[in-house]
């Protein structure tokens, strides 16, 4: 506890939040090229699952912030004063804003009466935005990585231990599940595009 009384939020609640945020937003972003396109399985089951894994990384994302800013201002450290934290908190905001409008545009858009028109001319938009703020959060995940591996002090005085190296092995599987998430976007477009010029083959 601070002097103050007031209970001091972990640190590891915020990177478990962000990175269980990220898990999460992982299986939204490859929703439409692992389950629709991949296993076959329905448009309107992958849409509730999309937006529901997406929207269950934002509620960890939301814990893993305020977590930081509570442990933060009770240590008395100014908030967003890294480069870490001001990618962090663009991500997010990204990621929150691709959430926002792909709910009102595809999720509830014909409740709300919103035109095909306007939902097919915000498809682009909305897929930049999601997939910006997850390519920045992996970023912004790294370079916490770095930030913790420098604060921390090995028990011999040395540049090596075990805590560093954890850390080190983290920051490699972050990076991979990044090659790994483009990798499988980049394939699931090039079949998106193949089948499209068949489909204008055979219609020719």
């Amino acid at each position: 506890r601070a002097d103050s009384g007031e209970r001091i939020a972990s640190f590891n609640a915020h990177m478990l939040g962000m990175i269980l945020a990220w898990l999460a937003m992982t299986e939204g972003v490859l929703a439409w090229a692992t389950w629709e396109r991949g296993a076959g399985l329905s448009h309107a089951n992958t849409k509730t699952a999309h937006a529901g894994f997406n929207l269950l990384g934002i509620a960890f994302a939301t814990w893993g912030l305020v977590s930081i800013f509570r442990n933060h201002a009770v240590k008395g450290i100014p908030p967003l004063y890294s480069a870490h934290s001001w990618l962090g908190v663009f991500a997010v905001s990204m990621v929150a804003l691709a959430a926002l409008g792909g709910v009102a545009c595809f999720l509830l858009g014909n409740l709300l009466g919103i035109s095909a028109e306007v939902r097919k001319a915000m498809l682009p938009w909305h897929r930049m935005a999601a997939v910006m703020g997850y390519f920045a959060g992996l970023l912004a995940m790294l370079m916490g990585i770095q930030e913790k591996q420098g604060w921390t002090d090995c028990a011999d005085g040395g540049a090596r231990c075990t805590d560093k190296t954890l850390l080190g092995l983290m920051a490699l599987a972050t990076a991979a599940l990044g090659a790994a998430v483009a990798a499988r976007l980049a394939a699931d477009s090039e079949a998106k595009r193949r089948d499209a010029k068949e489909s204008k083959r055979l219609l020719a």
